[in-house]
């Protein structure tokens, strides 16, 4: 018998309670329960933001699941782009790692995550 994957709400799993997920907040990289989706929605700072079933995000190739618009290093959103090293960068990165190249080099904005899976997922 196969087994489901049931996805927990990510806000409430950081409030302690497990319940079940049923959208995909592409911006917050979050899952979603009906009730927080409902407040998503109406947030001035969320409610623009681009949302997906569960079961659409899991349909999506893993490459296209992996992308992130989030620095693993630093928790913080890609805002910048190094073409010398041809990595997306956070204001941390450019400061830490990136901080010997010229202005030029990493002052290229970064395009949204976002933006890339919804252009991805057209073909």
């Amino acid at each position: 018998m196969a087994s489901l994957v049931t996805d927990c709400c990510t806000l409430c799993n950081d409030d302690g309670t497990s319940t079940e997920a049923v959208r995909w907040c592409i911006e917050c990289e979050v899952f979603l329960c009906t009730d927080c989706d409902k407040y998503h929605k109406k947030s001035r700072s969320s409610k623009a933001h681009n949302t997906m079933s569960t079961k659409d995000y899991h349909n999506l190739p893993k490459f296209m699941q992996d992308i992130s618009s989030q620095c693993r290093d630093h928790k913080k959103k890609y805002e910048l782009y190094c073409s010398f090293h041809a990595c997306p960068c956070c204001v941390t990165c450019i400061t830490d790692k990136h901080k010997k190249m010229s202005r030029n080099e990493t002052t290229v904005r970064y395009p949204k995550a976002s933006k890339i899976i919804c252009l991805c997922s057209t073909f």
